[in-house]
Formats: structure tokens, sequence, C-alpha cells
């Protein structure tokens, strides 16, 4: 409330943008790295997160630097240490997910991938499951690889590969525009994705078409040869 609106403290939020021109709050309010509230602790003041994270294979680190001081409060002479460094860890893609409590359903817009290998990252939690099909951009279900036909999926991954019954062919499913159905019960759902299993491993690598239509993405591609 000062008059320079200086005086507080500083703690990071998401923001998200589909072509990185127009900016959103994912979630104001809710900070990903909250300032601790025990006030002994190094960054109980402010955190100042580092502008980029570190991906691991299993594991994306935010470091940090933290302190006890607020912003703008630059006497400190209370109990050390006035500030330190730490830094906070989720698994890939796992910054924000949808949860179903008890029965929930999810339908994706129209992609089209070059590798027909899909996989769903998803926390199931005890008695929960989870089941996907594969639709046209109709909505209507590709025969074999219905929700019915889907194998039930469950437990902790970030890589859960999709599976039917009778284990139909999907290199059919290769460039052409599709739709992913989920339902699911007790599952908490970050991410869909289709692509090699290399390619997952890379997860910070994956890139993603710029337009649902693949005929616009490859026109694009050949624009920026």
């Amino acid at each position: 409330m000062g008059f320079t609106k200086m005086s507080g403290y500083l703690e990071p939020e998401f923001v998200h943008a589909r072509g990185s021109t127009c900016w959103h709050r994912t979630a104001q309010g809710s900070p990903w790295i909250p300032v601790a509230k025990d006030k002994k602790r190094f960054d109980s003041g402010q955190v100042l997160p580092a502008s980029q994270p570190v991906f691991l294979e299993d594991e994306i680190r935010n470091y940090y630097a933290g302190t006890r001081p607020r912003h703008a409060e630059t006497e400190w002479r209370r109990q050390a240490p006035r500030g330190g460094l730490g830094y906070a860890s989720c698994k890939p893609d796992r910054f924000v997910g949808v949860t179903a409590k008890t029965n929930g359903k999810m339908l994706t817009r129209p992609f089209w991938t070059e590798t027909a290998r899909f996989c769903v990252n998803a926390r199931i939690g005890k008695g929960g499951w989870l089941r996907a099909g594969i639709l046209d951009t109709d909505g209507k279900p590709i025969r074999g690889l219905a929700v019915k036909n889907a194998v039930p999926i469950s437990g902790n991954s970030t890589g859960h590969v999709l599976a039917w019954g009778g284990k139909p062919d999907l290199s059919a499913l290769a460039h052409r525009e599709i739709r992913v159905e989920i339902q699911c019960r007790n599952a908490t759902i970050y991410s869909i994705y289709a692509g090699a299993e290399e390619e997952a491993k890379r997860y910070w690598e994956f890139r993603i078409p710029s337009w649902v239509n693949m005929e616009r993405e490859k026109e694009m591609a050949w624009l920026r040869r």
C-alpha cells in the first residue's frame, strides 16, 4: 500500500500463451513456489526464481533465491541467514492437472501426429481407472479404438501407453486428424501426447503443431524453409 508500491513480497505464478504473443494468468493468486509460512526459513520473505527451469529425464527443477526480508526491506538486524538458494521440483509436464474425484470425461481438440503411439501423463488413485478412445474429427469412434475396447490403466506414470483389446494397427492413424476421448475415475490427468518412446524421454524438445489443421502445418513448414 506504499506510495511507490514497492513494499510487500514476491512469489512466482504461472502464465501461459499458445503463440507467445498473448499471455494469460493461469491461476491468479495461486503461487507455483509459495513464500514459506515458517519465518525461520530462508524463503519466508520472498521467492525469486531463475529464468529457466532445469529439465531432467524424470524431473523438472526450478531453482530460486529466497530471502527472509520482504521486498524493499533494506534493514535486517534479526537472526541470520538473510537469504539462500533452493529449488522446487515436479514430474515432467505436471505443472497443471485436471482431477476427477468420481467419474470424469474429457475430449481433446483435433490434432495429428507423425507417430501413432499415444500416452497419458496421469496419477490414478486407489480404486481408480482410466480408459481412452480414438475418434475422428466429428467425434465418432474409430473402429476397434473406442473407449469400450480400451485396456484400463491404473497407477502413477508420466507415460501410460494407451492400448486396446485385439491390438489394432495404429499406423493408419499417422498423418490423420483425430481426437482422443478420456474416461476416468479418481484420476488426475496432466497431459496427453503422441510420439515415439525416444521423443517422450526428451519431452522438453516436443514440437507442438502451430495449427490444428495439418495441411496448414505443412504449409507453414514450407514457408520456414
